[in-house]
């Protein structure tokens, strides 16, 4: 079994969604591969701005990467809490969340990759509803 390799990221993109509608985030976050055989285990914290809208949130997810071959493709999924405000109400929700995604190496002691990722999510709250996010950001090796 390979060693766990710890790694901190930030990110940045956009969510999509039916209520409250569009929004920018930046995630900041940790993690660690190979926890169980394979898989890894990463948390993050969000601050998301849209329309009339503010929320804070974080995230854990378990992630499998799937065999290199100079990238890292990679998917899992997760549980959020989010505080989100709204013109003047604010709520709190819960999210079941997928992933998919791919880094690539930023050089070649691979101490450092970019990557991309598309994050469907379901929020519980007074209002059900999805939104896709997707986001781009850097992970350092520790």
């Amino acid at each position: 079994m390979a060693a766990p390799n710890p790694y901190v990221f930030g990110s940045s993109g956009a969510n999509l969604s039916i209520n409250p509608g569009f929004g920018f985030a930046l995630n900041v976050g940790a993690g660690t591969g190979n926890v169980f055989g394979d898989i890894g285990v990463r948390g993050d914290a969000s601050l998301a701005l849209g329309d009339n809208s503010f929320g804070l949130g974080a995230n854990l997810d378990l992630v499998l990467p799937l065999p290199q071959v100079g990238y890292t493709p990679y998917f899992g999924g997760g549980l959020g809490a989010n505080l989100i405000s709204v013109g003047n109400s604010s709520t709190t929700s819960f999210n079941l969340q997928g992933l998919v995604g791919v880094d690539f190496p930023l050089n070649k002691n691979n101490n450092g990759r970019i990557f991309i990722e598309a994050v469907p999510q379901y929020f519980f709250s007074n209002s059900n509803g999805f939104a896709l996010g997707a986001r781009a950001g850097l992970k350092l090796n520790l």
